[in-house]
């Protein structure tokens, strides 16, 4: 670096700024010594980790065995006769038969039956709405709020004429229906 050393500043920054140039050019066209590229398909064994599968592959064992004594175990344990079983801790009762148990039972029976008809008939029932109604409505609902958006940013009276018209026989085939009873719906 002996031919850099200049006693003019000027100089001396040009030389200065010359090597940077270089240093910078030099650092962008560097190359990688070990390849980082994807490997090449047509060698299948550096696609396929196969370490990796079989090291799965033994875990998965591994816990199927640890599943396989625990189970062992609580089937033991549930199978021995303890004081400590559920069934033997529960509270010994005696079954008390009340005059009012007979008219209990019977109102029961009563409910569930009614219960049944209640829900078959509620089976049998068909629907009073229709999808293709709720569809077609929907369409015209898009329509009349796009045509409202529009008719409020200023559009023609003639628009506005015939959105009216639309909107009135609207009203009318709502106010037109027949109102549904209790016993219609089911």
């Amino acid at each position: 670096m002996w031919n850099l050393l200049t006693q003019k500043t000027a100089h001396g920054n040009f030389l200065r700024e010359k090597e940077s140039q270089r240093y910078h050019r030099s650092l962008t066209s560097v190359k990688s010594v070990i390849s980082t590229h994807k490997p090449p398909k047509d060698v299948p064994r550096l696609q396929f980790n196969s370490k990796r599968l079989h090291i799965l592959k033994d875990r998965n064992d591994e816990i199927e065995h640890q599943n396989q004594i625990l189970l062992d175990k609580m089937y033991k344990i549930d199978s021995k006769p303890s004081a400590l079983n559920p069934i033997n801790c529960l509270p010994k009762t005696a079954r008390v038969n009340s005059s009012n148990s007979a008219r209990r039972n019977r109102n029961l029976n009563r409910i569930s039956s009614e219960n049944k008809t209640f829900f078959k008939r509620l089976k049998r029932a068909e629907s009073a709405y229709s999808i293709e109604k709720w569809n077609e409505e929907e369409q015209r609902r898009s329509y009349l709020k796009e045509n409202i958006s529009r008719s409020s940013r200023g559009c023609s009276r003639k628009n506005k004429l015939v959105q009216d018209s639309e909107v009135s026989d609207l009203i009318a085939k709502i106010l037109s229906r027949k109102p549904m009873t209790a016993r219609e719906v089911l």
